[in-house]
């Protein structure tokens, strides 16, 4: 996790604030809505192993991988589900 919040940290220095994914804002109002806030959000916990293949990064960093996983102790078993579940997409 540490490791995660630093490469983190680092891409927001290097990108600054980045606009978030529509489908993942929030959208309390009719204009909000309108201008498609929220469309097309699928959640998860509505699909199989509460888990949906979809993107929460914003386009610019989009496919970029914070965690890493190794394959130590614990973490180790408690990776295997990111693993299967994103393999083709970061190849875990």
């Amino acid at each position: 996790a540490y490791k995660a919040i630093s490469l983190a940290q680092q891409s927001v220095q290097n990108t600054g604030p980045l606009s978030i994914p529509m489908n993942l804002r929030n959208a309390p109002t009719q204009l909000m809505k309108d201008l498609n806030y929220g469309k097309n959000y699928q959640y998860a916990h509505d699909y199989e192993d509460n888990f949906v293949k979809d993107e929460y990064l914003p386009k610019e960093i989009a496919g970029t991988s914070f965690y890493i996983p190794s394959h130590n102790g614990t973490e180790g078993s408690l990776a295997t589900r990111p693993r299967n579940w994103w393999k083709e997409k970061y190849n875990f």
